[in-house]
């Protein structure tokens, strides 16, 4: 029965969830925190409006639409979009968005989900926008669950300028750890009790993001916060070798969608290429040039190219061969930074990963346990079923489950 329960969550339809986000725009406009705390510091606010208000009956009727009408829904739950400063990639500070949801009326102090999400080139597709299928799901199973949720948006996404350092480790880090200071100040601002648990959670590109900063974490700001457990699921983690190998070699139809949005994002994050026209065949590397320039966005190239491309027919023959022999390419070289499986974590980890997925592959999970337990980690990785999206719903449910277990 329960496994049935996680498999009907995952049918969650995009007018269900466009609906739910009608029903809750119209609660929002007005702030109850400060809008203009100007704080010098990283993480601090600019602005918190409330974006959303959900009842508790419109909460139990997004967890019926969701198949969990069985799961209580004892709280209103609140939206804060969050404005704060952050690091860019070049250390300059910059700023970054970001949504904070918390049920309201709880009897005691809650624990904190750093959320990061998957995979976006749409400027809005993402956790500050009230209309956001993927935050809004999590949100309304984990506050009715008594967690505060915050999710960044990530460089470049939501309110953030210029194009987003796709699956790009450090800024994806400093961005979560950013908003998870932001949020909890406004947690303090409204009268908000959290207490000290700090549980960790992403999917897809937000798997990578979710190892990146409880590496970051644990690494540099352990003094501030403790990893209470981290749940990475269906992550890129070794891009330099099984995600880049997979890519070439067996590519699914949205691969060529993914390595230009890639290749773009590294570009004006390391200056990699004299010329697009190196690793770009025609249209597409007038269409990478645009990209980069601004001069049109990601979501719109990404639109131009389409799902039925093939990677042949996108990359340059002489850049694919050398990426594929060469171990030291510069774009290999540069995915090998972004890799985050060889490092010791405190913390627990459960890794979720379909065995079937095909836009990133099981092995990806296979490699990050077996090189983090060889480091004297606690890693368990959780096999589930499905493809790469239906997937992310079992991912989510079960994350919560084990969550459950470890609060206080």
């Amino acid at each position: 029965m329960r496994q049935s329960l996680r498999m009907r969550a995952l049918i969650v339809t995009r007018a269900t969830l466009l609906a739910l986000a009608v029903g809750v725009a119209g609660c929002g406009g007005s702030s109850d925190t400060k809008s203009g705390i100007l704080d010098p510091d990283r993480g601090g606010i600019l602005s918190a409006p409330l974006a959303a208000a959900l009842g508790k009956a419109q909460v139990a009727g997004a967890l019926q639409q969701m198949g969990l009408g069985d799961r209580p829904a004892p709280y209103d739950i609140h939206f804060h979009r969050v404005i704060y400063r952050t690091v860019g990639v070049n250390g300059d500070t910059v700023t970054a968005s970001g949504m904070l949801a918390f049920p309201r009326g709880t009897s005691g102090p809650l624990p904190m989900i750093s959320y990061q999400h998957g995979t976006s080139a749409a400027k809005q597709n993402v956790p500050s926008n009230t209309s956001y299928e993927e935050f809004l799901r999590l949100a309304a199973v984990a506050c009715s669950s008594g967690y505060a949720v915050a999710a960044a948006d990530y460089l470049g996404l939501g309110h953030s300028a210029g194009i987003h350092p796709y699956l790009h480790a450090s800024t994806e880090a400093t961005a979560c750890l950013d908003m998870i200071r932001a949020s909890r100040e406004v947690c303090r601002e409204l009268g908000i009790l959290l207490n000290s648990q700090l549980f960790l959670a992403g999917y897809s590109q937000g798997g990578h993001a979710t190892m990146a900063l409880h590496r970051l974490i644990e690494g540099q700001h352990s003094d501030e916060f403790t990893v209470t457990a981290s749940a990475p699921a269906a992550g890129p983690y070794d891009l330099s070798g099984t995600t880049l190998d997979a890519a070439l070699a067996t590519p699914s139809a949205n691969t060529p969608r993914y390595l230009f949005y890639l290749l773009v994002s590294y570009e004006t994050v390391y200056d990699l290429f004299s010329s697009f026209s190196q690793v770009f065949q025609p249209p597409y590397d007038t269409l990478a040039r645009r990209a980069a320039a601004g001069e049109l966005s990601l979501e719109e190239a990404l639109g131009q190219i389409g799902s039925g491309v093939d990677l042949s027919a996108m990359l340059q023959p002489s850049f694919v061969q050398a990426l594929a022999s060469d171990p030291d390419h510069p774009v290999r070289a540069r995915l090998r930074e972004n890799d985050l499986h060889d490092w010791h974590a405190i913390a627990p980890i459960r890794l979720y990963h379909s065995t079937s997925d095909q836009e990133v592959p099981y092995q990806n999970s296979v490699v990050a346990q077996a090189a983090l337990t060889a480091r004297g980690s606690d890693v368990l990785l959780v096999p589930l079923t499905g493809d790469h999206v239906t997937a992310s719903g079992m991912a989510l449910l079960q994350t919560l489950e084990w969550f459950d277990t470890l609060v206080q």
